[in-house]
């Protein structure tokens, strides 16, 4: 591949550790606008300061939708920046394609993907499509996640997709117990690792995830089904709302010595 073929948006740990991955795996890749998370991209990862400088991407992944509102006017501007050819590939945590597609001038080119850190543990991962994506768009998408993550599927055209939606829901199940007083943080998470066999426990998981992104993702469930079980703990908005969202700022759900690489 050409060091055109991906870009990668966002100020995420999941833009972060795609990119990071992209790169291990021989893909040429670069960085739209990290921000933050700008020091702790890998050595040699070149970063573009302007949407115009992606013009020639093949493929461009948003890694981050929240706030919606702002990401939406991004979105658009992004597109007149880039080939009316470019996939556009977002998170799938609060977005599903077809409903972002309809801010678009081109919705066929728009596809979500169920990716959730850590990415090194993931063996496949879903791509959706929307009722207008073009088809071999879609089959070039499916590829590339294919050369990222091993194995990819189609996933459905809904905020959450699978993946996402189920762990945002368990990180949230997490906080509200650990609200309510049922037990603390490292004893909710010590539950989940020998009683089910987890690799980490749901909080841990969530501070890695980047709690931000968890509440944006359960919010837009909310939002789309209605349903009480989406409501967000009280603690999680807190959390967000103190600026506290993770491993790579340095506080969550707990505290660490300093800002945390995605390793």
């Amino acid at each position: 591949m050409s060091s055109a073929e991906i870009v990668v948006s966002g100020e995420s740990v999941l833009g972060l550790e795609l990119a990071t991955l992209a790169q291990e795996r021989g893909l040429g890749v670069r960085y739209l606008r990290p921000g933050r998370i700008a020091p702790l991209l890998p050595p040699g990862m070149r970063v573009l300061r302007d949407p115009s400088e992606a013009a020639d991407a093949e493929t461009v992944v948003v890694t981050s939708v929240h706030p919606r509102r702002s990401f939406i006017a991004g979105l658009q501007f992004l597109e007149t920046q880039i080939s009316p050819e470019a996939a556009i590939v977002v998170s799938g945590f609060a977005a599903g394609p077809t409903s972002l597609g309809a801010y678009l001038r081109h919705p066929g080119r728009l596809f979500a993907i169920g990716a959730v850190p850590p990415l090194e543990r993931m063996r496949g991962v879903a791509v959706a499509r929307g009722l207008l994506s073009h088809e071999r768009t879609y089959d070039r998408v499916l590829s590339l996640a294919q050369d990222l993550f091993g194995q990819s599927y189609p996933g459905p055209d809904a905020p959450g997709m699978t993946l996402p939606r189920v762990v945002v829901t368990l990180v949230n199940e997490a906080a509200f117990a650990m609200g309510e007083g049922v037990a603390q943080a490292p004893d909710i998470d010590r539950a989940m690792l020998l009683g089910v066999n987890y690799p980490e426990g749901p909080l841990a998981w969530g501070d890695r995830i980047g709690l931000d992104e968890v509440l944006g993702g359960l919010l837009a469930l909310y939002d789309h089904y209605g349903e009480n079980r989406y409501r967000p703990a009280p603690t999680l908005r807190r959390l967000v709302q103190a600026g506290f969202t993770g491993r790579w700022q340095g506080r969550g759900f707990y505290t660490y010595a300093g800002p945390a690489s995605h390793g």
